[in-house]
């Protein structure tokens, strides 16, 4: 069976949660929306294929990217956030086209099996009531669930708002690669998931600098300096490519938020 599940939840392996017949989203113009939905079997079922039929209004098909997400349970043996929560949860988004067909692509008896479903409202969608259905082909069965999407009469601001400053650094994808270059990682790698946040309203700390020395890989900074030491700066070889970048970057809409390297001094007098 396949249900839906409010997107405000976190789905564990195990667990009841309030169940829908119908997977309901809704949102302004030019905004993303979510939602979950749950696969429930009795028996274990190999997952061949996930796909999300066109969104119709009025019977007129139209143009809505959607994708789908398995939600990959990770095994949390510490707490690291306020709520301190441990066991298996959902920590990490595989699109699902990378998933079906393989070992990984299982629903088990017993277990919940969780989807997120992305879906992108185009910024000149007409206002209304849009419908489409999720199908999931399974080696013995096939389910579907009914979608319905709502979009609203205004639309997002270009203007991102958010006051948050995420905590998003060149050494976070640096400690996973174990680039040879110190501190910092490969710069496109870096720039494309920058892109991808904030293709979600989300503005990571540091902004893509390409390094002048070593162009691959993103610019350091100054020596024995990185983003969590109080005293930044930026190598002397970097600096043009440090100042282009932030003005394109600063001055960039759905950029709310940035970290800037610096210098600190104190005036003795």
């Amino acid at each position: 069976n396949i249900k839906a599940v409010s997107e405000h939840v976190r789905i564990k392996e195990t667990g009841q949660y309030d169940l829908g017949s119908v997977l309901r989203l809704s949102g302004a113009r030019g905004e993303k929306v979510f939602g979950q939905v749950l696969l429930i079997t009795d028996l274990k079922e190999y997952v061949n294929e996930i796909k999300i039929h066109a969104f119709k209004n009025e019977g007129k098909i139209e143009e809505i990217d959607a994708q789908i997400f398995w939600e990959y349970f990770v095994n949390i043996k510490k707490p690291s956030c306020s709520y301190g929560g441990t066991g298996k949860y959902p920590e990490v988004l595989i699109p699902a086209e990378y998933i079906v067909k393989t070992a990984h692509a299982t629903i088990e008896p017993d277990k919940n099996r969780a989807l997120l479903i992305s879906v992108s409202l185009p910024k000149n969608a007409e206002k209304g009531k849009y419908f489409s259905c999720m199908e999931v082909i399974c080696k013995n069965s096939k389910i579907q669930i009914p979608i319905e999407l709502t979009v609203y009469d205004f639309s997002l601001p270009e203007q991102n708002h958010s006051r948050t400053a995420f905590a998003i650094f060149f050494k976070n994808y640096s400690y996973k690669n174990k680039t040879e270059f110190p501190c910092h990682d490969l710069f496109d790698e870096y720039k494309s998931t920058y892109d991808l946040l904030k293709s979600f309203r989300v503005s990571a700390a540091e902004i893509p600098v390409r390094s002048a020395e070593r162009p691959e890989y993103c610019a350091c900074w100054g020596n024995f300096t990185c983003a969590y030491e109080p005293h930044r700066g930026i190598a002397e070889t970097d600096l043009d490519n440090f100042v282009a970048a932030a003005k394109k970057y600063t001055e960039d809409p759905e950029v709310s938020a940035y970290a800037l390297p610096y210098r600190s001094y104190t005036d003795e007098n």
